[in-house]
């Protein structure tokens, strides 16, 4: 180039726009100046293009899917109970299984519908030719099978499977093994017999491929017969899946080195902990994962110790316990693989089933399963009852199933793996350790009183785990006396003689009789009511000494009478206009009327605290008198007619009180109104008591009225929820027509907007404590409550309460199905299994009463209706209860509302069923009827499983349908029940009765009660299965957040590997290894110079498959 060119500039600094290559040499032609431009630009064009051939080449040339989850479906083991269950998964390959997977897509809820594509399992036929890529292999196919692997020399062809029949091969669905798995050779035709097997020609020697140095391929092993004709066994699908991994040389493909390749290199079923969603949940399918190295549990926490331990300061504490931790994950990486299982609450029973098992397989005695199994049939807990025997019965059948497998990987992957063997065994494991733990509290405590008082205060002390309990009891046991003494209060939870006098005091205006009434009664009663009425009358006489002793008098009481507020007057004036009319002519003292007043109305005392100081005098002078060791008969040393009369007098006023705090707590529901359309229960009884609430004494001038309902108005419009929820009360159709809404009275007018705000006050408490509305709220709860309490006790209004108390409470008794995102066949069971079990639910789902009738018609009422008679005739009492809560529940929740017996609205067929459903223990019986009603109860529950099949997309639609009033319904329950005992609770009758059947239940039964809402394992769970069946070492891992990490602190466990040496195994001695690591369990199962995990269990030669 001359001198006189321009002299190019100088390269541009970085991080500027690069304009260098353009700007060289511009007195070049412009011919020469374009073409460098155009190649600049196609030069970034082709980098691009190369960039994106490469990013296609290694990101999308194969099937981006997760490794398959293969259910495990072994042989099922006999079951004895009585109504078979579905397992919570289909078995792969069965009808059920293949029509879920059919309509998986149609499972969502109709507003986000989704599409999905069936998926079923890879047929033993040639693989087609794809597109894609198969993932590196260490071996070079031949050059005339660029696309096949040659098959092993003991690899046996099998016959021919036909195609799927649903699509034709052009259309046959893309599946897992079409992508990735190795194609088979074509087999050879051969003829096939009825009833012969095939004819399989002799294998043809393969082409011999170079071996790589440090890794071979596993041989194969002989296949297992398919699990439907046409489809593969599943020894098959997993052969094909694991064909893709290599191992170590040498390393036998049954070992757990072998299961752990083939977990690392994502080979293994159930593999996938988490769902692949957005969500992330937990995997329905997950049991546990293959065994892996330590490494690779703990990956990035060994790093970050090894980087700690390398550059720390040596006498640093945080390097030297970082050295600590570091020892022991090295110690276990050395010398055992680890297995992740679910953190459900069972991690511990799950990990010490699979070390369990695993260790029996390697201990090389072909007996060990026959023993363990003969053994466990030998523990106390066999014989302790015939539930806890049919568990071991259960669990010795899993252990000898695990006798016919032949090495640990099929122990694996055929019984450690199964949704049916696991839960089985977890079972087994929850009820012994907790079976050990009850033996040992009365060993140790000194005898049933000091448990069951130590069980009772824990329960009483959380009122979560007594709402828990009885959700339990609703759940598991339908026919339980707990619930049928709440349901219709026929038995007396008081039994302490001042409390039974404070019930009569309560119900006086009941009990005192005049004359009159008297001589209405049947000839035979008539002595016997005028003996206990004089009796009475000496009681009260008694009652009022007592008052007055106790500085109660009639002076006292009367200058208590006219400080009270207007509206208490108006209530006491009413009540006692009632004993007048009971008791004609005859004049009770004022105390005793007083008292008697307080206890019918308890709203009075708690609204006001004079009230509630003469309250509380007056029960403490009596209970200082008569005490509470005895009941009242006894210390009224009252015997034959008059204490009968009074017992059966005290169980009435019982019933109608406990019916009646069932009432008040559905009235004190939050957004019971807002769901009174749907729960027809609660409508019902809303309905009625507004009636009630009609008749309230107005006693309060109009104008007091006005102010306190706008002073509480004012209020809730300035909180928006409130004030939509009082809107929507305002305008419900429950207060539609009454006849105070009728009224063209100006005062009534008040005081049916009065009645509405009573209601809206007992669903929002929170106004009664807030200064600027208290002293209103507290007003309009002194003029209605005290009627509504007085009317729940009175005498005229006993049927109608007990009726509507019962209602109430039995439709929180149902046990409907969950409500998720998803929706699955169990869902639809569960949802079946709900209306069956309580047909009244259906009122909630009133668009399922068609096709749910359907459902359960057996197709032949003559032999229905003669086996319910025959049912009813030999169980009276049984049927009749069930009847009567059936109509109590049901009455006026039929899509017509009459007044018809729910029970003859119902097909026999639903009400057997229900019935049977209810009272399960009635086939367990050894009578020719109990056999009968057996069969019957199967055949309806296949045919109702059948129906979830084959209307699977009709049931999942009424489920969308109706998911909202599922749902409400399961959020009112929690919250009824937790009213029910929650502490300091207002209304304490069902509580009380609650925790009197809790305390006269027997010791097994309550402690079984109280350890069914413990759902998590707990270190005294795991000491409870050392000590039962022994060989138990737990280690701690040491970077536990439980655990201070000091030297100091950690040292002693560091000294043995962080396993411990008192109440469980040493480390040296044992066979079943449990890490336990920030509050989960996962098994350890040991690795040994010689790998037993290899050795062919050869068992006993019945045992052999």
């Amino acid at each position: 180039m001359s001198s006189s060119s321009f002299t190019p500039p100088s390269c541009p600094t970085p991080g500027r726009n690069n304009l260098y290559h353009l700007q060289v040499n511009p007195q070049d032609p412009l011919c020469i100046r374009v073409l460098r431009l155009v190649a600049y630009v196609l030069l970034h064009i082709v980098t691009l293009g190369l960039l994106l051939l490469f990013h296609y080449c290694t990101r999308h040339t194969t099937q981006a899917t997760p490794p398959p989850i293969i259910p495990v479906v072994p042989q099922t083991p006999s079951s004895r109970l009585p109504l078979p269950q579905l397992p919570s998964t289909p078995s792969a390959g069965s009808p059920a299984y293949l029509e879920a997977s059919r309509r998986r897509g149609s499972l969502q809820p109709p507003p986000r519908p989704t599409t999905r594509t069936s998926v079923g399992l890879p047929a033993a036929t040639p693989q087609p030719t794809v597109t894609t890529q198969p993932r590196p292999q260490p071996m070079t196919p031949p050059p005339s099978a660029p696309n096949q692997l040659s098959q092993p020399e003991t690899d046996t062809p099998r016959p021919p499977q036909p195609e799927s029949p649903s699509l034709p091969p052009s259309q046959q669905p893309m599946t897992k093994s079409a992508l990735d798995l190795p194609p088979t050779t074509p087999p050879p035709p051969v003829t096939q017999q009825p009833h012969q097997q095939p004819t399989i020609p002799p294998p043809v020697a393969p082409t011999q491929l170079p071996q790589p140095k440090t890794k071979t391929l596993r041989p194969p092993q002989p296949q297992r017969q398919p699990i439907l004709p046409g489809l593969p066994s599943l020894s098959e699908i997993m052969e094909r899946i694991q064909s893709l991994g290599v191992l170590p040389q040498g390393v036998d493909n049954k070992s757990l080195e072998a299961m752990a390749c083939f977990n690392e290199q994502g080979l293994a079923p159930n593999n996938a902990c988490l769902t692949l969603t957005s969500a992330q949940i937990l995997n329905p399918l997950f049991i546990a994962t293959y065994p892996k190295s330590i490494r690779s549990t703990f990956h990035l926490m060994m790093q970050d110790l090894e980087t700690i331990s390398r550059t720390g300061n040596p006498q640093d504490e945080n390097t030297r316990v970082s050295r600590l931790l570091l020892s022991q994950l090295t110690y276990l990486n050395n010398n055992y693989y680890s297995v992740d299982v679910p953190g459900d609450g069972n991690c511990f029973y799950r990990s010490f089933h699979i070390g369990w098992m695993c260790s029996l397989m390697r201990s090389g005695d072909p007996q060990a399963f026959e023993k363990e199994a003969q053994r466990i049939m030998r523990l106390p807990f066999a014989q302790s009852s015939p539930r806890n025997r049919l568990l071991t019965e259960q669990m010795v059948t899993v252990i000898r199933h695990c006798q016919t497998q032949r090495n640990v990987k099929d122990l694996y992957d055929n019984v450690l793996l199964s949704p049916i063997h696991t839960p089985r065994a977890i079972a087994y494991l929850r009820n012994l350790a907790l079976y050990t733990l009850d033996e040992a509290r009365l060993t140790n405590m000194g005898g049933e009183q000091n448990v069951r008082a130590l069980i009772l205060g824990q329960m009483i002390d959380a009122p979560e785990m007594l709402a828990e309990a009885l959700k339990k009891i609703i759940q598991t046991e339908p026919s339980s006396p707990i619930l049928h003494h709440i349901f219709r209060g026929d038995v007396l939870p008081i039994t302490g003689a001042a409390s039974q006098l404070e019930l009569v005091l309560e119900f006086l205006s009941q009990i005192l009789l005049s004359n009159q009434k008297i001589q209405q009664l049947p000839q035979e009663k008539q002595q016997e009511e005028s003996l206990f009425q004089t009796t009475l009358d000496e009681l009260l006489n008694t009652v009022s000494a007592t008052l007055t002793a106790g500085d109660l008098t009639e002076e006292s009481t009367a200058s208590i009478l006219t400080s009270l507020p207007q509206e208490i007057q108006g209530h006491y004036q009413k009540f006692t206009q009632s004993l007048r009319r009971a008791r004609p002519g005859q004049h009770l003292p004022t105390p005793v009327i007083f008292l008697s007043f307080l206890l019918s109305h308890p709203s009075c005392a708690t609204n006001h605290a004079v009230c509630q100081d003469f309250l509380t005098k007056a029960k403490t002078t009596l209970a200082g008198i008569i005490g509470n060791n005895l009941a009242l008969a006894d210390a009224l040393h009252w015997q034959g007619e008059a204490a009968d009369i009074l017992n059966a007098k005290l169980q009435a006023s019982w019933a109608q009180k406990q019916a009646g705090s069932l009432i008040e707590v559905a009235l004190s529901l939050c957004d019971g109104f807002r769901s009174s359309n749907m729960i027809l229960q609660l409508g019902h009884t809303y309905r009625l008591i507004a009636k009630l609430m009609q008749s309230t004494p107005q006693s309060t001038p109009e104008a007091e009225l006005r102010s306190a309902l706008d002073t509480i108005l004012s209020h809730i419009q300035n909180h928006p929820s409130q004030a939509a929820s009082y809107t929507e009360m305002m305008s419900s159709e429950i207060f539609r027509g009454l006849q105070l809404e009728a009224s063209t009275s100006t005062k009534d007018k008040i005081y049916a907007e009065g009645i509405k705000m009573f209601f809206f006050l007992l669903q929002y408490p929170s106004l009664l404590t807030n200064r600027v509305t208290a002293h209103a709220a507290k007003k309009i709860l002194l003029l209605y409550q005290p009627h509504l309490q007085q009317a729940l006790r009175n005498q005229l209004n006993t049927y109608r309460v007990l009726s509507l108390g019962g209602s109430i409470f039995g439709a929180f008794c149902w046990q409907p199905p969950a409500c998720g995102d998803r929706v699955t066949t169990q869902t639809i069971e569960s949802l079946l299994s709900f209306l069956s079990r309580d047909p009244c639910a259906l009122s909630l789902c009133p668009n399922m009463r068609t096709q749910f009738f359907q459902t359960m018609d057996s197709g032949n009422a003559e032999e229905t209706a003669a086996l319910l008679q025959e049912a009813r005739t030999a169980y009276p009492i049984l049927w009749e209860a069930f009847i009567y809560q059936l109509d109590t529940v049901g009455h006026k929740t039929t899509p017509q509302r009459t007044s018809l017996p729910f029970s003859q609205s119902v097909p026999n067929d639903v009400l057997l069923y229900s019935f049977l459903q209810t009272h399960s223990q009635l086939l367990d019986g050894n009578t020719e009827l109990a056999s009968r009603l057996k069969t019957y109860a199967i055949t309806q529950t296949i045919r109702m499983k059948t129906d979830i099949t084959e209307n699977l997309n009709t049931w999942t639609t009424l489920f969308w349908i109706n998911v909202d009033r599922l749902t409400t319904y399961n959020n009112l329950q929690r919250v009824f029940l937790f009213s029910l005992v929650r502490n300091n609770n207002p209304y304490p009758e069902a509580y009380q009765s609650f925790i009197h059947d809790l305390n006269t239940m027997d010791i097994h039964e309550l402690m079984r009660t109280f350890n069914s809402v413990n759902t998590q394992a707990e270190d005294e769970h795991v000491s409870a299965i050392s000590s039962a069946l022994g060989s138990l070492a737990l280690c701690q891992y040491l970077g536990d957040a439980s655990l201070t990490q000091t030297v100091r602190q950690l040292s002693a466990l560091a000294a043995t590997h962080g396993f411990f040496q008192t109440d469980h195994v040493p480390e040296q001695r044992a066979k079943i290894f449990v890490l336990r690591t920030n509050n989960h369990y996962n098994c350890l199962l040991p690795k040994d110079a010689h790998d037993t995990s290899r050795v062919t269990n050869r068992g006993t030669t019945q045992n052999q498959p």
